[in-house]
């Protein structure tokens, strides 16, 4: 519990930023994970590319 748990103000206070922690953290696991699937994503394409490119180029 909190230190100040005879003032409610405060600990109303305490529980909004423990709320505001928790929301953080998770946005930016949100980000963090985004970030990271769009480099994936963009590394696929480029191989996808350079395949077509390589299939391209065996026909001739």
């Amino acid at each position: 519990m909190c230190a100040h748990a005879d003032d409610p103000t405060l600990v109303e206070h305490d529980d909004l930023v423990a709320s505001m922690i928790v929301e953080t953290r998770w946005a930016t696991t949100t980000t963090v994970a985004s970030r990271v699937h769009g480099r994936s994503a963009c590394r696929n394409l480029a191989s996808v590319a350079t395949s077509r490119a390589e299939k391209e180029s065996s026909k001739r």
